[in-house]
């Protein structure tokens, strides 16, 4: 038997791919349920994006932009 999460628990998962990451947040209070996903595509390339869909419209993001590398990626994630 595992313990209860926290209800403040979330889960990151990342699936990193050679110009692009997905990434999705889930909350594991209960059953896991996926809170916002997204993904980074582009990497490396003159015209990248970043995509974030979540519940509300609160949540979505849709830019495009230069990405340089994957360190860059994930801190555009992150600041996110």
């Amino acid at each position: 038997m595992r313990p209860a999460a926290p209800a403040s628990a979330y889960v990151l998962t990342l699936n990193g791919g050679s110009s692009s990451i997905k990434f999705a947040v889930f909350a594991c209070a209960g059953a896991p349920t996926r809170t916002v996903h997204g993904s980074i595509a582009g990497i490396g390339r003159s015209q990248g994006t970043i995509t974030v869909a979540g519940s509300g419209p609160a949540d979505a993001l849709f830019r495009t932009l230069a990405i340089a590398d994957h360190q860059e990626a994930v801190r555009l994630m992150v600041d996110w």
